[in-house]
């Protein structure tokens, strides 16, 4: 399992290349295994418009932020 560490503009700049890297992961995974695959993406805080593209394809991104309450 890979776990991306990122900053907003990190991860505006490399989404095409992490999406399609992640893509190929998610696959192999699936080749193996029988069982759901859930993508997902740990930063400490994402963009709405971020959120709003990794939910439409399915992508869990799990913000650091919301952990401090």
């Amino acid at each position: 399992m890979k776990i991306f560490k990122s900053c907003e503009s990190w991860f505006r700049q490399r989404w095409p290349k992490l999406k399609s890297r992640s893509e190929k992961n998610i696959d192999a995974v699936k080749a193996i295994y029988d069982q759901p695959i859930i993508p997902m993406i740990v930063t400490h805080i994402a963009h709405p418009k971020i959120l709003k593209k990794t939910t439409e394809k399915g992508i869990l991104v799990i913000q650091s932020f919301d952990w401090i309450q």
